[in-house]
């Protein structure tokens, strides 16, 4: 029998013959505009002695009106598959009520509530009044980022505007020759509104996303949370500056995480991050328990895990080949970054082609670009002004850059590494499932204890036709009656040969600002024939007596004559002119260089294990007066394969 129970234990009077149409679907496959369905189900119950009290004598005129809505658990035969809301009104002698299911029952908020409005009650509620704790709090969150939910991950800005003036600078500069972060700056200043470094705290994804679930009620579980997706971290343009009422004294704390999250609803928060192909995650609400799990699309598949409803299947209705035979994905350009502008028009940098790529896909996120091997850039306005911050909104895109920790760059020294997060065919798993996959109808007769567990997040399986054949359910439909029983309609996409496509990235390469600032010790640019060479990129290794100077990578080809292509920039860590070298050794590990050349003088490489070196007599602006015969500014070093 089907019963529908209150908080109190009281079961709702209803007709034997009651049923509710029950439609579940999987969120990886609805429509992105329909991020997760209103769950909802109407019914009718007689005013009877035992309804009057399971609807708390709401049929009174002046009853409180928050009587007409609360929380409900529905079973059948015993097993309770559902909990919700109960709405209701009177009727005409009866009570018509709606069961809100599951995600129904707080969709509200989840398409109104702003992150930023969440009360998320996490700020560093000890702020550090010296530059010296500090310092060695933001210190403490990049050498161990497992006991924090944020770290202070130095971040190049060429977008800051301070007192007026418009400068490139470090948010969270890394001293590397004294290992420590530094807020004072050169002046000799201690902390003082005039003189702050700028500083901001860069929260986990996994935290962002774990606190929106709690605030909505719910506790975050899935196999989303784990050490490698802990290394994913938000971008923002927002420092952690607070001043107190009279704006006399300044002082550094970490405000509420909520604080630094992007200008987006929750709703749309959760639909990036189930459209990004760099994640492609699932987020299945359970009102029962209380729980939101969150497993990617590779969890899902990778689960050992299935229902077998061998026995069961009745009809198979429907075998179809997707008319999809492709997709092209991009992430959206930061329209506010210059670092997207090619010509005049912002531009995505990558496209990820899957198939014939008939089908267009953008999705709201991006990554930050390379400054250096260890440090990612970007081009956002931050203004600072006398006695106030003015923050522009964190609009979206979503920004993310991947934290790994501390690189010993030379024995005893470390240095801050960040990665940006780029497309590549890895994350094609799920759009080449899509475009292969066949999509099946069937019809099954379950028993209750069955349909309890099935799960259009997990996977099942059935024998058709001779074959094993397992399978995503996309959409999970039936009648609840109260029968020990139920017929139940599934659509479901085949796990076999779903990988028939295949994918590629197509890049567009932006050229890089051709300015030298204080961190830059040369520049490179090389030639190489792709279809010549099979080289798609270089990425130049630089070692001074032991130590690894930050190389970029080289991902656009000059033409034979050195013309064209992409410079890229060899930087130290510190922007102190003392700490150049004047030479260094040249590592390359794609395949041997004809030679490298600047202005007319030939270097030639010679094979060491794995790579192939040489010794580079100058950089831009020094040389070695011993071996060099190059004086003054020398230009880029163009390396020719």
């Amino acid at each position: 029998m089907l019963e529908i129970i209150n908080e109190r234990g009281e079961v709702m009077e209803v007709s034997d013959d009651l049923s509710i149409p029950v439609e579940r679907y999987n969120p990886l496959f609805n429509d992105p505009d329909k991020f997760f369905q209103d769950i909802t189900y109407p019914g009718k119950a007689p005013i009877s002695p035992a309804n009057k009290a399971f609807f708390s004598n709401a049929h009174y005129v002046d009853a409180e009106n928050a009587l007409y809505q609360f929380p409900v658990q529905i079973s059948t035969s015993g097993f309770i598959l559902f909990a919700g809301i109960c709405q209701f009104k009177i009727g005409n002698n009866t009570y018509d009520f709606v069961l809100k299911v599951n995600f129904g029952a707080i969709s509200q908020n989840f398409k109104s509530v702003k992150l930023s409005d969440l009360r998320t009650y996490d700020s560093y509620n000890v702020p550090a009044t010296s530059t010296a704790a500090w310092e060695a709090h933001m210190k403490d969150t990049c050498v161990n980022p497992q006991n924090y939910n944020y770290a202070f991950i130095p971040v190049f800005n060429d977008g800051v505007e301070y007192f007026g003036e418009n400068i490139s600078t470090t948010t969270n500069i890394w001293d590397y020759a004294n290992q420590k972060f530094k807020i004072t700056p050169p002046s000799g200043q201690q902390i003082a509104l005039d003189y702050m470094v700028f500083n901001t705290p860069y929260f986990k994804l996994t935290y962002l996303v774990k606190k929106a679930i709690e605030c909505l009620g719910f506790e975050a579980t899935g196999n989303f949370f784990n050490a490698t997706n802990d290394q994913i971290y938000v971008w923002s343009p927002y420092n952690c500056t607070l001043w107190t009422s009279d704006f006399n004294t300044v002082y550094l704390a970490v405000q509420q995480s909520s604080f630094y999250a992007p200008d987006a609803t929750i709703g749309e928060f959760f639909k990036i991050l189930r459209e990004d192909p760099r994640l492609k995650l699932a987020f299945s609400f359970d009102l029962l328990n209380a729980t939101v799990k969150v497993d990617s699309f590779d969890d899902i598949m990778n689960d050992p895990e299935y229902e077998d409803i061998s026995e069961d299947v009745e009809e198979i209705t429907e075998i179809e080949i997707k008319s999809t035979d492709g997709f092209s994905i991009t992430l959206a350009p930061d329209t506010q970054d210059p670092n997207f502008l090619l010509t005049d028009k912002h531009v995505a940098t990558a496209r990820l082609v899957v198939g014939n790529g008939t089908k267009a896909v953008e999705v709201n996120a991006n990554s930050l670009k390379y400054h250096n091997a260890d440090m990612v850039k970007c081009n956002r306005k931050v203004s600072r002004a006398r006695a106030a911050v003015s923050f522009p909104q964190n609009k979206l895109p979503l920004r993310l850059m991947r934290f790994t920790g501390m690189r010993e760059a030379e024995p005893g020294k470390f240095i801050p590494h960040c990665q940006a997060i780029e497309l590549s065919t890895n994350d094609a798993t799920f759009y080449e499932f899509i475009a292969s996959a066949k999509k099946i109808g069937l019809i099954a007769t379950v028993s209750v204890t069955i349909l309890s567990r099935l799960d259009t997040s997990k996977k099942l399986r059935f024998y058709y036709q001779g074959v094993h054949v397992p399978a995503i359910m996309e959409k999970l439909a039936y009648d609840m009656q109260g029968k020990n029983r139920v017929k139940v309609k599934i659509e479901c996409y085949s796990l076999l040969n779903s990988t028939a496509n295949t994918s590629r990235i197509e890049q567009v390469l932006i050229p890089e600002t051709e300015s030298f600032d204080g961190y830059t010790v040369d520049v490179f640019c090389a030639y190489f024939n792709t279809e010549a060479t099979g080289i798609t990129s270089v990425t130049p290794v630089c070692v001074k007596a032991g130590k690894v100077l930050n190389a970029q990578e080289i991902k656009l080809s000059t033409d034979s004559r050195g013309l064209g292509g992409q410079k890229a920039f060899l930087l130290t860590n510190t922007a102190i002119p003392g700490d150049h070298p004047n030479s260094y050794e040249l590592r390359i590990s794609e395949a041997q260089p004809k030679f490298a050349e600047r202005l007319g003088v030939k270097y030639y490489f010679i094979q060491s294990g794995s790579y192939w070196y040489t010794n580079i007599n100058e950089t831009l602006y020094n040389s070695d007066s011993v071996n060099s015969s190059l004086k003054g500014y020398f230009g880029p070093l163009w390396i020719v394969f």
